[in-house]
């Protein structure tokens, strides 16, 4: 009978340790940060003006200083993890031990149906939508982004991004041309081998201003895509801990600024790389 006891008793210890081990794993992470004195962001610089590189090497951009903030709310410093896109989540998702960790991708991420089964993404940051431009050589008749779903069309766009989606959603009749990176689609048209390149409108206005001789701009958003920050499904913690510094950050004069100066202003424009 005592046997019996001890086991029972032992088993109903191991199920509480393995439940407190479950509950710690999902509400350690911020601890960890803490304790590391970092937090570990991933990010794939070339997205004007969320996350680029000056001509130096400096890595800049709205998402980058809106990061600061959030870090400095944690009390920590940034480490940011330069990530392929193709591989972005995926790394997230496998980089979760104290060995090179992931702790979040900030990296104007649209929040997407598909992206949420893998990971959960905080309130949207900031709200964006595809735009497009065109050579201003091109005899094409396109007057707005309904005019893109023609066989006679060439888009180029990057590869794997909303963009993507969105294009073999609305213009099946095009040929779509994808690309590695923004700016290699960018050049595509540049150089006359295609005719439109759709992407988000930020990145849109950025491009055209350094190439305005050249482009005509259509930045009329012709979707409505909200980019979050995304973390793994089981650290809660640090979802709740991101939104609430969005939802406060947001209606800060430190977000004006910053939009200010990346969307506005932009003295920053001619010391990136294009």
């Amino acid at each position: 009978m005592k046997k019996l006891v001890s086991f029972a008793l032992l088993l109903l210890m191991g199920s509480v340790f393995l439940s407190c081990s479950k509950d710690s794993e999902k509400t350690s992470l911020i601890e960890k940060i803490k304790k590391r004195g970092y937090i570990a962001v991933a990010l794939e610089p070339g997205y004007m003006p969320f996350e680029m590189k000056t001509k130096k090497g400096e890595l800049i951009g709205f998402d980058v200083e809106m990061t600061e903030k959030f870090a400095q709310k944690l009390g920590v410093t940034v480490k940011y993890k330069e990530t392929a896109w193709d591989g972005i989540i995926p790394a997230l998702l496998t980089r979760d031990g104290d060995d090179d960790p992931i702790d979040v991708i900030i990296s104007g991420m649209t929040i997407t149906e598909e992206r949420s089964e893998k990971v959960n993404f905080t309130k949207p940051y900031f709200k964006t939508g595809q735009a497009f431009f065109i050579s201003k050589k091109s005899t094409k008749n396109i007057k707005s982004w309904e005019d893109l779903n023609q066989t006679d069309i060439i888009i180029a766009t990057k590869l794997g991004v909303t963009a993507d989606i969105t294009c073999k959603k609305l213009f099946p009749k095009a040929t779509l041309k994808l690309f590695k990176t923004e700016a290699d689609a960018g050049v595509e048209v540049m150089n006359g081998r295609a005719d439109v390149m759709v992407y988000d409108q930020p990145y849109i206005a950025s491009y055209v201003k350094a190439n305005a001789e050249f482009l005509t701009p259509f930045l009329t958003p012709f979707t409505d895509e909200p980019l979050g920050m995304a973390v793994r499904k089981k650290n809660t913690d640090l979802l709740e801990a991101a939104n609430q510094f969005i939802e406060e950050f947001s209606k800060s004069p430190e977000y004006e600024a910053i939009y200010k100066k990346y969307f506005v202003d932009m003295p920053w424009f001619n010391d990136v790389e294009q």
